[in-house]
């Protein structure tokens, strides 16, 4: 199959993806190549093997294509990356991009969290944060997708989670109709199991309840 453009998903976690914009890079599979990198090894739980096995499972659903496990190659633990390892995080990912663009077939589009980590999570934010820093240094690079969170998907975060969930801001988003691929989305987050215990079912119900969309910044070069 030929692809009109490559993209690269910039993810802290396994399962981030499919939680955030599963339904946008189902979408997107049909005419982009659509690789992942992954900052973390996913360990938090002890379930580091388990979890990238998921990763793989998740994205064969969401028809994705390249893994790049640097988190796993690099020893980044989930939960822990910080401004400390930022050199670090924004050199393997420069390195992915350079190799691309040196092959031929380079990204133009990398997609990942708003600055706010979508959550709150502090590792979302340090990777929204090399993201940029990357788009904004390799001008090959046409577009940063930022995805958002969704009025209706805040209203029902659980309020005890352990990271703080900041209040969604809408202005200057669009809005992507996902009614073709919500089905993949919530499939291909059922894949990560390991992280669907202690109300994980109840995840899941949260998301089959959200209307048919997703919401993104899109960043363009000027």
């Amino acid at each position: 199959m030929t692809y009109r453009e490559r993209e690269l998903a910039i993810e802290a976690h396994p399962d981030d993806i499919p939680w955030t914009q599963g339904g946008d890079v189902a979408r997107q599979t049909k005419n982009h190549q659509v690789d992942s990198l992954l900052f973390t090894d996913g360990n938090g739980q002890g379930l580091s093997a388990i979890r990238l096995q998921e990763q793989r499972a998740g994205m064969d659903v969401l028809g994705m294509s390249n893994l790049y496990p640097v988190g796993y190659e690099r020893g980044f633990k989930d939960g822990q990356l910080s401004t400390l390892l930022y050199q670090d995080m924004a050199q393997a990912l420069l390195y992915v991009i350079d190799q691309a663009a040196s092959e031929g077939f380079p990204y133009t589009i990398l997609r990942t969290f708003n600055e706010r980590g979508f959550s709150g999570h502090p590792d979302h934010m340090i990777v929204a944060s090399v993201a940029q820093y990357t788009f904004q240094n390799r001008p090959g690079i046409k577009e940063l997708i930022q995805v958002e969170m969704m009025p209706e998907e805040y209203a029902l975060w659980p309020k005890d989670y352990f990271v703080h969930v900041p209040t969604p801001v809408t202005i200057g988003t669009i809005q992507v109709d996902i009614s073709d691929t919500k089905a993949q989305k919530i499939e291909s987050i059922r894949v990560h199991s390991s992280q669907l215990q202690n109300g994980g079912l109840q995840q899941i119900e949260r998301v089959s309840k959200l209307p048919p969309r997703e919401i993104y910044r899109y960043v363009n070069r000027v």
